[in-house]
């Protein structure tokens, strides 16, 4: 076969002239002649299937992939070419936003019939991009990255804080007159960790100097409250107590 080209991307072969070409290809290699060829056969039903499988990646898998506009998130080799040379987009690694670990303790029975119970999750730090804040390109979006040391600042090039969430549950059960009245206690990020998601401040600046708010939460003095109303930060240590009756 030869070399995977956009145009055959746009015009893939068909299975017979995938087959005309895998037969040429086997026919150019010294040493290697073509025997067994009767429907059946060892070398035949080798290279059907292979064509089978070359003309379906070609007319059906990859064009799909493509057209579905997944070709900058692979990070395969062949779809960097096809978003480069058809799309013109110029792909780049990315990190992982979420990266956690759960712990779980089962849930055990202690003296007094009291239960208790404890899961712990705990997150590395996640990372955001840092931009100019102008429209350095010129295409409408004020999301360009700066250059630093004469390069273009990557993707997720800085990190956040990480994140830890420890929480706790005690239970008891007490049995009045044939009843069970059922006690409960819940407590969550018992350590009162500051559990920050993400930046607010990402604005790196156009400049040789940095932006003195970049990285914070909020742009200092020009806020009324010390934290914004940010979705991704998470609660604070909080409480609850639960009673529930069965009879």
């Amino acid at each position: 076969m030869s070399d995977l080209t956009p145009a055959i991307i746009l015009a893939p072969p068909t299975s017979d002239e995938v087959m005309t070409r895998l037969i040429e290809g086997m026919r150019e290699v010294p040493g290697f002649p073509i025997r067994d060829w009767h429907v059946g056969g060892v070398m035949r039903t080798i290279v059907e299937l292979e064509r089978l499988t070359i003309a379906d990646l070609l007319q059906s898998a990859i064009p799909n992939m493509v057209s579905a506009g997944h070709a900058e998130l692979s990070a395969d080799a062949f779809l960097n070419m096809v978003a480069e040379q058809l799309y013109g987009i110029a792909r780049e690694g990315g990190i992982s936003a979420v990266q956690s670990l759960k712990l779980t303790c089962a849930a055990g029975v202690g003296p007094y019939n009291i239960t208790a119970g404890t899961v712990t999750q705990l997150a590395s730090a996640r990372p955001f991009t840092a931009v100019t804040g102008v429209d350095n390109n010129g295409d409408g979006a004020n999301n360009d990255r700066p250059v630093v040391n004469g390069a273009v600042l990557g993707k997720s090039a800085f990190r956040g804080t990480a994140t830890q969430d420890v929480a706790l549950f005690v239970e008891g059960r007490i049995k009045p007159a044939g009843r069970t009245i059922l006690l409960r206690l819940e407590g969550f990020n018992l350590f009162n960790h500051a559990n920050i998601l993400g930046r607010a401040q990402t604005t790196y600046g156009d400049l040789a100097a940095v932006n003195n708010t970049f990285g914070q939460l909020v742009a200092a003095g020009a806020a009324s409250n010390a934290l914004p109303a940010l979705a991704n930060i998470d609660p604070p240590r909080m409480f609850q107590f639960q009673v529930r009756f069965a009879f």
